[in-house]
């Protein structure tokens, strides 16, 4: 956690400001890459518009990652440049920005010996009460100060909706701007996203039951805004990000992309109640089978991977069938080709099978990594085709469907290649734990009661052996 008060050289004529917006734009290159400042008082710089705006623009891509502070009090900034900061601000929740004049505090005083008393009472502690009210302070640390929690909110936004965010139209007016920006907008991307998710859970949880058409009938707004903005929805699953090198490897991958995983919990936050009118929208939309075709394309993202699964489980026991048919599909329904070819991918059930197949015989530990995912899809699916188990989620047209699937079927026997790996399983993504390995009998072990010793016990052999002067290996 760092504070910058950085001050550029004054111009020798203040009216000659042009020298400082190369500084200010100097600064910014410094700053883009920086993720350890979180305070940064530029007050009193003679900054001018030019230099806000690139402020203004690098804070917009995602720099200075960590800054929650920004002071740019006593600066010549025009009010076409200050709404471009604040423009950030509504980006950048976090972030605290000051504009306008540079004002001394009020209860800044000098005593008779030339030392300087910053409130009153600082003495008793009103310094350390004013420091817990900053931005910074309540980032990383809960003061349990409900009087100062509620004064914080006072006078700041409580949304238009009064739940404290954005309006659904200005939110997913954000979004689509950020799709439009690509991949560096992704991390602002996902945080709009997030938001999102929050508003959705809120109105979720106060429909009527049964819900009926309380969902879309525009009593909701931020239901009704997500509907509506499906299409906008799949744009973001569009956004693909750079590729990352991995912890065990040396050559770039694809990544995934925080605003993918978020995306695919937007669907599955939507598709959790089993709405009838949002699963129809949500089929049109075909986000169901794209989610599945990132999923099974990127086989190290676990937090896809468990959201991606919660759709698949939503979906199977819809009563729209268009909104799970089409995973059972070559292609997907969308027309998912196979990775450097135009030839459509298979079925959902025949992929999950076709990789399930390459894990047989191979060690625990050099399975591909998507097999505890490819696993558990197979058994959602195989429980919507058991209605006798307590546990199934049982769908007779999902049956009728997989059925029709002679790979599947035999895939899914009993004592086929699905019950083996399950088997295997037992509990375990990563397969079969190693076995203990067997000591040999002895007279001694079986003296000492037999089996392993436990670390008490080697504990207390090791003080005994102290006691009595000895070493051990003696």
């Amino acid at each position: 956690m760092q504070r910058l008060y950085f001050r550029f050289a004054p111009p020798v004529d203040p009216s000659a400001l042009g020298t400082d917006i190369n500084d200010a734009e100097q600064l910014v290159d410094v700053l883009k890459a920086n993720s350890s400042i979180t305070s940064l008082d530029l007050s009193s710089n003679h900054i001018t518009d030019e230099g806000a705006q690139a402020l203004a623009s690098m804070l917009t891509s995602s720099g200075a990652a960590e800054l929650i502070e920004l002071d740019l009090r006593d600066n010549p900034l025009s009010p076409a440049a200050v709404q471009a900061l604040e423009a950030v601000v509504k980006v950048r929740k976090q972030l605290a920005l000051k504009v306008g004049a540079l004002q001394q505090p009020a209860d800044l005083e000098r005593t008779s010996s030339g030392s300087t008393t910053w409130g009153k009472g600082s003495g008793e502690g009103g310094g350390s009460k004013e420091l817990t009210k900053g931005p910074m302070f309540r980032k990383y640390f809960q003061t349990g100060d409900e009087e100062d929690e509620s004064s914080a909110g006072q006078g700041e936004a409580d949304g238009p909706l009064g739940d404290g965010g954005m309006a659904p139209e200005e939110l997913w007016s954000e979004v689509k701007l950020l799709v439009a920006a690509g991949t560096p907008s992704i991390p602002l991307l996902s945080n709009l996203l997030q938001q999102l998710i929050a508003h959705l859970n809120r109105e979720l949880g106060t429909l009527p039951v049964p819900p009926y058409d309380a969902a879309v009938d525009g009593s909701r707004p931020h239901i009704k805004g997500c509907i509506m903005n499906l299409e906008a929805l799949g744009s973001v699953l569009d956004v693909v990000p750079r590729q990352v090198v991995m912890q065990y490897g040396s050559e770039p991958q694809p990544a995934v992309g925080s605003h993918r995983v978020w995306a695919t919990e937007v669907v599955s936050t939507l598709l959790a109640h089993n709405l009838t009118a949002v699963d129809h929208l949500v089929a049109r939309s075909k986000l169901v089978p794209r989610v599945f075709a990132i999923s099974l394309l990127h086989p190290m993202c676990s937090a896809l991977h468990a959201r991606a699964l919660r759709v698949l489980r939503s979906s199977c026991v819809s009563k729209v069938s268009a909104l799970y048919a089409p995973l059972f599909t070559a292609g997907l329904g969308i027309g998912a080709t196979v990775a450097g070819g135009e030839e459509l991918s298979g079925s959902l059930q025949q992929q999950l099978a076709d990789r399930a197949a390459l894990a047989l015989g191979v060690p625990s530990g050099r399975r591909d990594p998507v097999m505890g995912f490819v696993l558990e899809a197979c058994k959602v699916m195989r429980a919507c085709c058991d209605e006798v188990n307590r546990d199934s989620i049982f769908n007779s047209n999902v049956r009728r469907l997989l059925q029709m699937d002679p790979k599947w079927s035999e895939f899914v026997s009993e004592g086929g290649l699905l019950a083996q790996l399950c088997k295997e399983q037992e509990g375990d993504l990563g397969g079969p734990r190693a076995a203990r390995p067997q000591m040999e009998d002895s007279q001694e072990m079986a003296e000492m009661g037999g089996g392993l010793i436990s670390s008490q016990e080697i504990l207390a052999l090791l003080h005994g052996m102290s006691a009595m002067g000895m070493q051990p290996g003696q």
